[in-house]
């Protein structure tokens, strides 16, 4: 993850507007609007920020409510593509992997500290998760923490 950390910050990426903190539950839906609330984490950043944390917390929540992986993985799908359709930059691989792995190990950190039984059941699952996305990286040779 060090390396990665290095390779990203010697890339140059797109500086946008971002959330911070771009979760499903940060969403309100009503009528026929959707909006997007609580942006005290909002700054300028790497929108692949907003796009892993998003993805990430929507896989997760198969884990921890025990919603359906396949309607999980559809809006996945669909979130995905969408974005991609609708945004001048690309989903670089890399950063988003990045991204996922180091949000999913905040999430994970969480439910061990909060002692979350749903999720903690399916720890072996959690893991797999964060291997899928690690095997989504390109190697990169390691450099000595500082």
């Amino acid at each position: 993850m060090v390396a990665y950390r290095e390779h990203m910050l010697q890339q140059a990426k797109q500086e946008v507007p971002i959330h911070g903190a771009l979760r499903l539950e940060q969403f309100l839906a009503g009528g026929n609007g959707l909006a997007l609330v609580d942006f005290d984490a909002a700054s300028v950043g790497d929108p692949l920020f907003d796009v892993a944390e998003f993805l990430t917390s929507l896989q997760y929540l198969q884990f921890s409510q025990g919603l359906s992986s396949e309607k999980i993985q559809r809006a996945f799908g669909l979130f995905k593509t969408s974005y991609q359709e609708n945004v001048p930059w690309r989903l670089d691989r890399d950063h988003l992997a990045w991204y996922a792995v180091a949000f999913l190990l905040g999430k994970l950190h969480d439910t061990i500290k909060n002692l979350e039984v749903q999720a903690l059941a399916h720890l072996p699952e959690i893991l797999q998760l964060m291997n899928t996305w690690l095997e989504q990286l390109e190697p990169r040779p390691a450099t000595a923490v500082r």
